[in-house]
């Protein structure tokens, strides 16, 4: 629930958002939503990151709607980006506790 509200959040709490975010927030927040959705999305990482990106995409849309905000692609890439250490950190983890770990890739 809490990842589904990451989106909205600038919206239902303005004033804490409305100042500078450390653009470095993106890369844990979605490597946390990729562990998040993984199981969720069948253990399929391109879903799963397909998924990150989609929550990427609308967030930046919402953000058009936010005065002293905007549409940023960067920020898209970087939110990919997080999803993909997430992916990572997954797949190390399965490796070191599962050798029998498939990715469906």
């Amino acid at each position: 629930a809490v990842f589904i509200s990451i989106p909205l959040a600038p919206i239902l709490f303005p004033k804490i958002f409305l100042g500078a975010i450390p653009t470095w927030l993106h890369y844990p927040v979605y490597a946390l939503m990729f562990i998040f959705f993984y199981p969720l999305a069948d253990k399929l990482p391109l879903k799963t990151v397909a998924i990150c990106g989609g929550f990427a995409i609308l967030d930046e849309f919402i953000q058009t709607f936010i005065p002293s905000r905007t549409f940023e692609g960067a920020d898209i890439v970087k939110d990919i980006g997080g999803a993909l250490i997430g992916m990572s950190l997954v797949f190390l983890f399965e490796k070191m506790f599962n050798n029998k770990a498939t990715y469906g890739l």
